[in-house]
């Protein structure tokens, strides 16, 4: 899955409540299912916000380089 850096900065900091990604899962049938939705929090692997905070802190340093 794909999501813009500001979308997510902005998920995790409380600016907005959803984002929208894009990317494909694969179904059952073993083929690509397209991706293009809204989705919350809810959606993300459950972390402590201090884990978020950190990764995009980092991605934020990499970026940089």
């Amino acid at each position: 899955m794909k999501v813009l850096l500001n979308d997510f900065v902005e998920l995790w900091t409380g600016a907005e409540d959803k984002v929208n990604i894009k990317g494909f899962e694969m179904n059952h049938e073993g083929r690509r299912m397209m991706i293009d939705r809204f989705v919350g929090r809810d959606e993300f692997v459950p972390h402590d916000l201090s884990y978020y905070e950190s990764i995009i802190r980092l991605i934020r340093e990499n970026l940089a380089k």
